[in-house]
């Protein structure tokens, strides 16, 4: 039988693509919402795509997103008929002229779960659970801005509140404890891919929150870095430290290997943030371009995402930041 997948594809903004196997290519149609149990959703005719897509999941070409699989199988019936078929988890899904609908069964529905920051939700997608695997970190053992980073995960799963006061909170605090005015710790590492999770996920809201504080952290320093050099670059604080065992060249060492761990952990998914190069708000446009002058590895794609937002960019502050990124990478790169 031939073959069909849903891919989620986070370029130029979070949707779903429809791909079914027919005459040695994949008929595609992009889905005007999420895949919901009973529900008709929309289609708009796309592009055929390869058929390397049904088993593909990672970066697309020319700088156009990543897609991930969101369900695959087989499926039976015509395309060009009226109806057809495709088995799809737990039921049989349909398309008709009227769009794609989702078996009443299938595994897409909301389940409730008490974290340290009110009562949350958690999303079962697809069989999917957002921010599965968020319980195994050790984040007693991280720590951020005020310590132990035990209120992370609390943090991370009110950003799926239906509440927007709850989720306000939850993005202050989150700033105040792992970019605490620009410094980053070992508890922002650890949270990054999380927040990359919410980043490319349909249903969650306040978006452009997520990625601001996404591309503060990726551009973020050392506490040391910042406060153990006075207004002469005079290293300061070594006095304290070998009071407590501690030199000051040993810290910042170990400092500059935690910030490393942060910047490998922003640079996997830091394609994600060029949507935000052209976001309403001026500063998350800022932020997002300074961020990306931290990552000469990625210019082959930065560079032109950055020509095309200063062709458009209005704000002279945006306009100043997003020169000076590309300056940094063009240096960089020679």
């Amino acid at each position: 039988m031939p073959r069909y997948a849903i891919l989620h594809h986070d370029w130029p903004t979070p949707h779903f693509d429809l791909l079914l196997e027919a005459g040695g290519v994949l008929k595609a149609w992009r889905l005007q919402a999420e895949p919901t149990p009973g529900v008709t959703v929309p289609t708009t005719p796309n592009a055929d795509h390869r058929l390397h897509y049904l088993d593909y999941e990672g970066p697309v070409s020319g700088g156009c997103g990543t897609v991930t699989r969101y369900a695959s199988g087989e499926y039976e019936g015509e395309i060009t008929g009226a109806t057809w078929r495709v088995r799809w988890r737990d039921g049989v899904a349909t398309m008709t002229a009227n769009g794609f609908t989702a078996p009443p069964l299938a595994n897409v529905s909301p389940t409730r779960e008490r974290g340290s920051h009110d009562v949350t939700s958690r999303f079962d997608i697809g069989g999917r659970i957002m921010l599965d695997g968020l319980d195994a970190v050790d984040w007693q053992s991280l720590t951020h801005a005020y310590g132990p980073a035990t209120d992370v995960p609390g943090l991370l799963r009110a950003l799926l509140s239906p509440d927007q006061e709850v989720r306000e909170e939850a993005v202050f605090a989150l700033f105040a404890g792992i970019c605490h005015q620009g410094t980053v710790y070992p508890a922002s590492a650890a949270a990054v891919p999380f927040l990359y999770e919410l980043l490319t996920a349909l249903e969650v809201q306040d978006k452009p929150a997520v990625a601001h504080l996404l591309a503060s952290i990726a551009g973020g320093v050392g506490y040391l870095e910042v406060h153990a050099v006075d207004d002469f670059d005079r290293r300061v604080g070594g006095e304290i430290l070998s009071e407590q065992g501690k030199t000051l060249e040993g810290e910042l060492a170990r400092e500059a290997a935690e910030i490393d761990a942060v910047r490998r952990a922003a640079s996997v998914g830091l394609r994600q943030l060029l949507p935000f190069l052209h976001d309403p708000e001026s500063e998350i446009r800022s932020s997002v371009a300074s961020a990306l002058g931290n990552y000469p590895e990625h210019a082959a794609w930065s560079l032109p995402a950055l020509d095309a937002a200063l062709a458009t960019e209005a704000d002279d502050e945006v306009r100043e930041a997003l020169a000076e990124c590309k300056t940094r990478l063009s240096n960089r790169r020679t």
